[in-house]
């Protein structure tokens, strides 16, 4: 956390700004997390940092809609009494925003997190292992579906995924 602080105050020296406002941004969800999941007396989950892909190409619907995802997962890593699936939701939800304008990187971060914040959850297994087959990475696919149908056995859409990804690995 400290090294965040202190190249964020590099960055303002250089007059980077947004890169200084990236980093604080991130400070403060892995520590409202933290913070959140020790007071609850529950272990504290691992809380990766989401990689922030570049919105200059966008549109700008795009870009507020984003942004928008994005204000709602900070507000809800500052709210009291947030628990871990409510949280989980939340990464979830903004990684199914970053997927569905392929940015591969942020979305696999989010669903990561509600993973680690509600292993019990197979919804974000599944979506996880369609992002990576989305990306041919087949084998962490098949893992996570594989996942996704023992929490929630016999699901279709898992299972037809399943299916799919087996037949590219061949």
């Amino acid at each position: 956390m400290r090294v965040f602080k202190l190249l964020a105050m590099l960055l303002l020296g250089f007059d980077l700004s947004n890169l200084c406002m990236l980093l604080l941004n991130r400070c403060e969800l892995a520590l409202a997390a933290e913070t959140r999941a020790s007071s609850s007396g529950k272990p504290v989950q691992t809380i990766r940092p989401i990689p922030q892909p570049n919105l200059d190409a966008v549109q700008k619907s795009v870009r507020e809609q984003i942004e928008a995802a994005w204000a709602e997962l900070q507000a809800a890593t500052q709210r009291v009494g947030n628990d871990q699936g409510q949280l989980a939701d939340s990464y979830g939800q903004m990684g199914k925003v970053y997927h569905a304008y392929d940015f591969f990187d942020a979305a696999e971060a989010c669903y990561q997190n509600a993973m680690n914040l509600a292993p019990g959850d197979s919804g974000w297994r599944y979506a996880l292992g369609r992002l990576y087959q989305e990306r041919g990475d087949i084998r962490k696919s098949i893992e996570q579906l594989k996942v996704a149908d023992r929490l929630g056995p016999n699901a279709l859409p898992v299972l037809v995924r399943l299916a799919e990804a087996y037949l590219a690995d061949g």
